[in-house]
Parts: structure tokens; C-alpha cells; sequence
């Protein structure tokens, strides 16, 4: 199976490695011994369910951020007396 392999620094110590086959990703997280301590104390935190929520937050932070800067293009591409509202009023009081 095709596999590509993805190194990614997200904060200090904490490191994701993603080996992605066709269907399948895993994702390990290498922390220092410290680190592992202190997540040791706390066992009652699904770690995994909590990087991947937090893997899943960034992605849509993301997209969100490529979508605001698509929509900036865009707007300034649109002349300034153009109004969204005013489109709308005269599209409507046509089809009347």
C-alpha cells in the first residue's frame, strides 16, 4: 500500500508522526518523560480523543482562515458602491 509518512511540530516537546495508508492513519506523539508524568496523573483525560480533537479544531481553524482570505480576494475585487442589499431588493421588486 502507498504510505506517506508527515512530521509535525505543534508545540514545544510534543511531536505527531502520521504514517497515512490507503485507509488508515496512525498518529503517535512522542513527549519527554516529564510530560508522560504529568499526563500519567490526570487518567481520567482520553489523551488521544483530546490531541485529536485538538488536531481536528486546527483543521477547521485552517480552512476557515484559507476561506476569509479567499473572500478578501474576492471582495476586493468588487467595486465599493456595489451593496449585497440593494442587489437584493431590486432582484426581488423584478420578480413582482
Amino acid at each position: 500500500m502507498p504510505r506517506v509518512c508527515v512530521s509535525l511540530f505543534l508545540v514545544p516537546h510534543i511531536f505527531i508522526y502520521t504514517s497515512v495508508y490507503i485507509h488508515v492513519c496512525m498518529i503517535s506523539v512522542r513527549v519527554d518523560e516529564g510530560l508522560k508524568e504529568k499526563m500519567g496523573r490526570y487518567p481520567q483525560i482520553n489523551w488521544s480523543e483530546y490531541i485529536r480533537e485538538n488536531v481536528e479544531r486546527r483543521v477547521r481553524e485552517e480552512e476557515m482562515r484559507e476561506a476569509s482570505e479567499v473572500m478578501d480576494e474576492l471582495s476586493a475585487k468588487t467595486d465599493p458602491r456595489w451593496s449585497g442589499a440593494r442587489e437584493i431588493r431590486r432582484w426581488r421588486s423584478r420578480d413582482e
